[in-house]
């Protein structure tokens, strides 16, 4: 078995996650070559996660079009009211996580969520004790976007197997399973 950094294999699957979280909404999504997006005003989700092995926390910045072209109820809107994009921007970074999640426990590594906060009108980075954030952008619908992930490895030697374990496909990504 092939056995890579957690650290680049973890970002990997961030960038899929990040990709299959529009795709699935029937969004055109393309990587973007560039090393910033101007993020000034843009409302911004922060959601949290870990280990007993690592942190990390997601960012998720999207200009108000790209939150608007997103959101679920589209049929005869003239205008979304803010506040719900707020609640949008939250509802994205929380399944944004869950594909992440679902992809690390195919890894044997079970991820301890938290629970998402927003941000508007201030061009920050929150970070985890000055880890580095990797930001990953994209264009969305022509729009430009960055979403971003920052690491904190607490544990100097883990190694995660590069090929994922066969997967329980018996429920999907971010849906329930009751007992």
């Amino acid at each position: 078995m092939h056995k890579v950094s957690a650290t680049d294999l973890i970002r990997d699957l961030f960038e899929q996650a990040c990709l299959e979280l529009f795709q699935t909404m029937d969004c055109d999504i393309q990587p973007l070559a560039c090393d910033s997006v101007d993020s000034t005003y843009m409302p911004t989700a922060y959601i949290d996660a870990g280990t007993d092995d690592f942190e990390l926390l997601l960012t998720l910045r999207l200009p108000l079009a790209a939150l608007t072209m997103t959101y679920p109820i589209q049929e005869h809107i003239l205008s979304v009211d803010e506040s719900e994009l707020e609640e949008w921007i939250l509802e994205l970074a929380n399944r944004l996580l869950g594909l992440l999640k679902a992809k690390l426990i195919l890894h044997d590594c079970p991820l301890k969520t938290g629970l998402p906060s927003y941000d508007f009108g201030q061009d920050s980075t929150q970070s985890i004790n000055r880890c580095e954030y990797a930001p990953y952008f994209f264009v969305l619908d022509e729009e430009p976007i960055e979403l971003g992930i920052t690491l904190e490895m607490l544990r100097d030697d883990i190694i995660m197997t590069q090929q994922a374990k066969a997967g329980d496909n018996s429920i999907q990504a971010g849906e329930l399973d009751f007992f």
